[in-house]
């Protein structure tokens, strides 16, 4: 996933992203809850089991189809990502039981200072010459 393209086109990507896991999650939690008459949580589990996306298979198919440097491809990583972070949210929020340790895990993740500075991650160019070798290595390997 490029960051900077991630960046510049946030809201595209969380609106893909998430539309494309509350969709499935609500119509499977309905239907395990309604006609298949499942409790609640074993509804909610399979809702988010049936709505998450494979960030390795979208990937490897936009590989093979020489989408990934492109910026449709780069907005389909993008939404998958957010689909990855509604999954886990998702998750934690089915089992999680809170109690007095609960405020103070996530505190360090959501703190700005501990974010990576920009520094840390590749420029866009860098980003762009990585994924043209991979595509060039996926479709003749002998060039690699």
């Amino acid at each position: 996933m490029d960051p900077d393209d991630f960046r510049e086109r946030l809201g595209a990507a969380l609106a893909i992203g998430f539309v494309s896991f509350v969709g499935p999650f609500a119509v499977a939690t309905l239907v395990a809850l309604g006609p298949l008459g499942w409790s609640v949580k074993a509804s909610l589990i399979a809702g988010t089991a049936l709505s998450t996306t494979s960030l390795a298979v979208v990937y490897a198919v936009l590989v093979e189809t020489r989408l990934n440097a492109t910026s449709t491809g780069k907005l389909l990583m993008s939404a998958c990502f957010v689909t990855d972070m509604c999954t886990a949210l998702a998750l934690s929020a089915i089992f999680i039981t809170p109690n007095l340790w609960f405020p103070i895990f996530p505190s360090p993740t959501v703190r700005p200072s501990c974010r990576p500075s920009s520094s840390a991650w590749p420029d866009r160019a860098t980003t762009q010459a990585i994924a043209s070798s991979r595509s060039a290595c996926a479709w003749s390997p002998s060039r690699c």
